[in-house]
């Protein structure tokens, strides 16, 4: 799996701008093999489940014909946690079902978001019925490998995650447009 530098960096900085929530979000791509964006949806409801109905709905229907939601991102609130949280597995067995093939689920590996070497994501595959497997590390790539690395460990450090925004974010301030993330570079 390949995965932007665009959506590797909003999904990394949704975790540090909530440390102590547990976030989740979607993968969105032209195919479980290529993730183009990600987009945030909560860091307070996570095992609420009509709030992520009503969130993944959204952005299912704000999606272009060329895109589909391929699977779901999840950093958990502990910097110890290593497996799939089940929130996260049964969001992703629902894109899943919709998909007819296993879901991606990446889930941030706390202790590596401040590596300089490696990136933060543990990939799980997740199939309709729930099943979950652990995939090699290796297998997903960032698409400006360590650069991307190297510039999200830059802006952890900084502070720099104002510009992201979750479904939670937009239901404290309608104002704000959580369905398109802004780049970086796009931020005043």
């Amino acid at each position: 799996m390949k995965l932007s530098d665009e959506a590797y960096t909003t999904a990394i900085l949704h975790a540090a701008k909530h440390p102590a929530s547990s976030v989740t979000g979607l993968l969105v791509g032209g195919s479980t093999q290529s993730v183009e964006r990600v987009v945030p949806l909560v860091h307070n409801w996570t095992d609420l489940a009509p709030m992520t109905e009503v969130a993944s709905s959204l952005v299912e229907a704000s999606l272009s014909s060329t895109e589909k939601i391929v699977g779901v991102y999840h950093a958990p609130a502990s910097a110890i946690e290593t497996s799939a949280a089940p929130s996260a597995v049964k969001l992703a067995q629902v894109v899943a079902r919709k998909l007819s093939t296993d879901a991606v689920l990446l889930q941030v590996n706390n202790a590596l978001l401040a590596s300089t070497t490696a990136h933060a994501l543990q990939p799980f595959s997740v199939s309709a019925s729930g099943q979950v497997r652990s995939v090699p590390v290796a297998d997903v790539a960032l698409a400006d490998g360590q650069a991307s690395i190297e510039r999200v460990k830059s802006e952890v450090a900084k502070g720099t995650w104002e510009h992201i925004v979750d479904f939670d974010d937009h239901l404290q301030d309608t104002s704000l447009n959580w369905l398109q993330q802004r780049p970086r570079a796009a931020v005043a």
